[in-house]
């Protein structure tokens, strides 16, 4: 996943989002972000940087903000499991499991969870598997193939939970990301 910060001195004129935020990504935008990411003071006439600034924010302004907020937790414990679970999303261990694993107890685990993220273990753990799947998403890969890499036991379910996450189907998101 390639993620790019955007640190531009700019007025609120100049068409860019007021607060900063997480958004999809198509060829066209990774190709802009990419030139914009190798000036050097000198290097392009200021007209042409003018120019490639203003394509950069009509760009940004026509798409959408996705809500990808997926806290971590802080206990060293909880943290270890999320991480885990972030690496391998279709991980089949359960919370029992996972928290045997880990040296805490089920029902601290879930304390520590709701207290530190909003969520519950549950809660948390699905929105994971969402979040994780956008990589696999924009890597091309069949929506089918995404579904069982992020740990779905059938397409339907993946297919459900990414709609009401976003809004609209996967399919319909990779055909705008590529």
């Amino acid at each position: 996943m390639q993620v790019y910060v955007l640190d531009l001195d700019y007025s609120e004129d100049d068409g860019f989002p007021k607060e900063p935020g997480v958004y999809g990504m198509n060829a066209f935008l990774s190709s802009l972000l990419q030139k914009a990411s190798e000036f050097d003071d000198g290097d392009y006439p200021t007209s042409y940087v003018t120019h490639l600034v203003a394509l950069l924010s009509y760009e940004i302004a026509r798409l959408q903000e996705l809500p990808l907020g997926l806290p971590l937790p802080m206990d060293r414990r909880a943290r270890n499991i999320a991480d885990e679970l972030m690496r391998c999303p279709s991980s089949d261990l359960t919370q029992e499991q996972l928290a045997s694993q880990w040296g805490v107890s089920v029902r601290t685990l879930s304390r520590i969870f709701i207290k530190q993220t909003g969520l519950t273990f549950s809660q948390w753990r699905q929105q994971s598997k969402i979040v994780t799947s956008l990589k696999l998403i924009q890597q091309g890969l069949s929506i089918a193939e995404v579904a069982e890499r992020s740990g779905y036991s059938n397409v339907s379910a993946y297919i459900e939970a990414f709609r009401q996450r976003f809004g609209e189907t996967p399919g319909k998101f990779q055909s705008k990301a590529l």
